[in-house]
């Protein structure tokens, strides 16, 4: 088995977990290549002529309406095509946010997460934010967040996840390296999630920053390039004034006196689950610089179950090359 069957392969498996079969183009664009030198990555035209013709994987794999996923998967085509239908609600509801979230003067990039950039929007499906702020500054922008999110009743609770509002990732920028929070070798959950990272809001060249500074995961995904360039949310120029008329208003409430406050009383009234976890490891990163709270963390059960499920493939199907390295 080619490096490129085995890579491909690798891909729809991982895909698979999470019901969503692709098409061509998108086994090219999430193509996983952790053991293939930068060099021989195929083109999209070999990947495309491979998911037709190459014998094995007409084997293992099935396509239809244009998807490519597992043979005797083909429900989840159906229900990907079901759960596209929500995507455009929830940008709607990602586009409001995210133009109430600038207000935050020390908001510097807004980017929605996880299902909605794939498309993979389930009927309870929350709306998953990754927020860069500005040092010193990342409690504080929490407080402001959540507050205006609270009031707005607009937080996932145990009774109602569908198209909350879920903030669970700041960082400062100088801190944007999103590598330490990966789980071990081969995280390709975590991979993944960052790869799709699709920014809304950019104050000015934040995202280029980011961009560069994460290009650890383009060595597991080298096809997957910038992300959502032409979706921004304008940065007018009346919005600089009125970061600098918030500064002013909010003095008396946010200084140099009372900054620690909103550290300690958010510490405080966190849940006991999320503190005993806090830099353990990737899933929960409490810092002046990262706040992470991903305390439901599925990232090693599904790298788990990928390499299980790629392992069988090789003995159902007798594949001389094993898929896992």
């Amino acid at each position: 088995m080619t490096v490129m069957i085995e890579s491909i392969l690798k891909t729809i498996c991982y895909f698979d977990l999470l019901d969503y079969p692709l098409t061509s183009t998108e086994v090219w664009r999430w193509y996983y290549s952790n053991q293939s030198p930068q060099q021989n990555i195929p083109s999209l035209r070999q990947i495309a002529t491979a998911l037709e013709t190459d014998p094995q994987l007409k084997t293992l794999l099935t396509r239809r309406e244009g998807f490519y996923c597992l043979a005797g998967r083909e429900k989840i085509i159906a229900q990907r095509k079901m759960r596209n239908c929500a995507v455009d609600q929830q940008m709607r509801i990602a586009f409001f946010w995210t133009k109430i979230f600038r207000l935050v003067p020390w908001v510097r990039l807004v980017a929605v997460a996880s299902s909605l950039p794939l498309g993979n929007v389930k009927e309870n499906s929350d709306i998953d934010f990754f927020i860069v702020c500005t040092k010193h500054h990342v409690w504080i922008t929490r407080f402001l967040l959540v507050g205006l999110l609270k009031l707005s009743r607009q937080r996932p609770d145990a009774r109602r996840t569908k198209n909350r509002i879920c903030l669970s990732y700041y960082v400062t920028d100088e801190a944007l390296s999103l590598q330490s929070a990966q789980l071990g070798h081969e995280d390709i959950a975590f991979t993944n999630y960052v790869a799709g990272f699709l920014p809304l809001y950019d104050a000015g060249g934040v995202y280029d920053q980011w961009y560069e500074i994460n290009s650890w995961y383009r060595r597991s995904l080298p096809n997957m390039g910038k992300q959502g360039t032409a979706l921004g949310i304008d940065n007018p120029r009346w919005l600089s004034s009125w970061h600098q008329i918030f500064k002013i208003l909010i003095t008396p409430f946010y200084n140099a006196i009372t900054r620690d406050w909103y550290t300690r009383m958010q510490l405080r009234i966190l849940p006991a689950s999320l503190k005993s976890l806090a830099n353990i490891d990737g899933r929960v990163i409490i810092t002046e610089d990262v706040l992470k709270f991903h305390d439901k963390d599925n990232r090693l059960q599904l790298k788990s179950q990928w390499q299980t499920n790629i392992k069988n493939l090789s003995y159902e199907h007798n594949v001389s090359a094993p898929l896992v390295h």
